[in-house]
């Protein structure tokens, strides 16, 4: 595989520890600390599941316009102060705001990381890789989660460590970017790629999954 190739599956894999940093925590800062109704709780989901469903298609003509790669760097930059803008206010119609941007700011970054890896991933490699790849992202769904778990438990789980941890989260969002710049992406073409839902989730819309039948007709036959 290429060092871009390589240095996009870091990346991808640094951002995930990252966002788990923060992630598993906001239903508990929800009902525990903000003591929000389950209604309440469910608003927030589904609006940014609705924005991010609204948003792909509107990112799809963005990236035909310009590139996969520029894509990706939109929505790696949107995505970065996410999690700290729950620290800024505790009101709910804030936070919906702040859910109708993540929705949209995580459709772009989404869109452009499957646009971009399956363009970096030699087609007869591809399987090898996926594997590579979902193994080393589901270790980081681990590594972040149990990481903030500590720090939640270091900080007294209350509401400064919830702060702590999304601050983190957003801190190590941004310093992952250096290693995105390190692997400097070229413009490829875009192409159709169908993606399933694999779980919902307060703070990055939802957990995705491309479905490989749907890259058959893919140009990249490296």
């Amino acid at each position: 595989m290429s060092k871009q190739g390589k240095r996009l599956i870091i990346f991808l894999v640094a951002l995930q520890v990252c966002v788990q940093l923060s992630g598993p925590f906001f239903t508990p800062f929800m009902l525990k600390e903000l003591h929000l109704t389950y209604s309440a709780y469910v608003g927030l989901i589904a609006v940014s599941f609705v924005t991010k469903a609204m948003s792909l298609s509107v990112w799809a003509n963005i990236a035909k316009r310009t590139s996969a790669g520029t894509l990706l760097w939109i929505g790696s930059v949107g995505i970065v102060p996410l999690a700290s803008l729950w620290i800024v206010s505790s009101n709910y119609y804030w936070l919906m705001s702040v859910q109708l941007l993540s929705g949209w700011l995580w459709a772009a970054y989404e869109l452009g990381f499957f646009l971009m890896f399956f363009e970096v991933l030699p087609k007869n490699r591809r399987v090898q890789m996926l594997t590579v790849y979902n193994f080393a992202n589901s270790a980081a769904i681990f590594v972040g989660a149990i990481g903030g778990a500590l720090i939640l438990w270091l900080s007294g789980a209350g509401v400064i460590g919830y702060w702590t941890l999304f601050g983190l989260s957003s801190l190590g969002r941004l310093l992952c970017l250096g290693i995105l710049a390190s692997a400097g992406l070229a413009a490829v073409p875009v192409i159709g790629i169908s993606v399933r839902v694999l779980g919902i989730r307060v703070g990055n819309a939802s957990l995705d999954a491309p479905v490989l039948p749907s890259l058959n007709n893919a140009t990249n036959t490296r």
